[in-house]
């Protein structure tokens, strides 16, 4: 009867209190900023998306180095990737497979497979993505709608840079001499086997195996050192 009676005080006591429009006894802790981005950062879509392009920025920065606004974007994103991966099951596993698929991609700077590891590559960064999130804790793996269209431009993105790259190893460096040849010089004073010559404004010594005469127009052809060797013009 005791018993019957205190559980009917408590709970006049909080239909009363309810109706005085008092607060509930126990308070909703209002979310700090950290808690509310690890909710926000708690979908394996948004995570893998800020990995794809603060990987894509990082590379850019190190393939084309002076552009700081790429490697910064890329950074940034790689920052909240990683805040977001320590609240979400990842299997690292599928981490390890997009990095490896990025470095093969890369490697095709080096090696030249005609595209073999360029292919492997996105294989790898394909399937890692499918292992990234661990779908055994309640959490949706990455949706393909975000995998497809990604994987598809970092490809064309990587292929770019690799192919300009792989333009500029080939490319043959020319020296500021290498770009005299061939043009025209004129002869200051006459020569016969030595002398000078004018090129754009500059006076350099110049050989021949013909005599000239002071203000001779000639074609550089080679150059020894800091000596031109000329010829006269037809």
């Amino acid at each position: 009867m005791i018993h019957r009676c205190v559980l009917t005080l408590l709970l006049a006591s909080l239909l009363t209190a309810d109706a005085l429009g008092h607060e509930p006894l126990v308070e909703q802790r209002e979310l700090n900023w950290i808690e509310r981005l690890q909710g926000v950062l708690r979908n394996g879509t948004l995570v893998y998306v800020l990995l794809m392009v603060g990987i894509s920025g990082v590379t850019f920065e190190i393939t084309h180095p002076g552009g700081w606004v790429p490697g910064l974007v890329g950074a940034v994103c790689l920052i909240f990737a990683f805040f977001g991966m320590q609240v979400l099951p990842i299997n690292y596993v599928g981490v390890a497979l997009i990095v490896l698929g990025i470095l093969m991609v890369l490697l095709e700077v080096k090696v030249h497979s005609t595209g073999v590891l360029t292919v492997a590559g996105l294989a790898s960064l394909v399937a890692g993505s499918a292992f990234l999130v661990d779908p055994s804790q309640g959490v949706e793996r990455v949706h393909w709608l975000a995998v497809a269209p990604l994987t598809i431009a970092i490809a064309l993105i990587m292929s770019v840079l690799v192919h300009n790259v792989v333009r500029a190893h080939k490319a043959v460096v020319q020296t500021g001499m290498d770009k005299m040849i061939g043009t025209h010089a004129r002869v200051q004073g006459d020569m016969n086997g030595e002398g000078f010559v004018l090129v754009a404004g500059e006076l350099w010594r110049a050989r021949c195996r013909q005599s000239l005469e002071d203000g001779e127009t000639v074609r550089i052809e080679s150059y020894d050192g800091l000596t031109l060797y000329v010829k006269p013009m037809p």
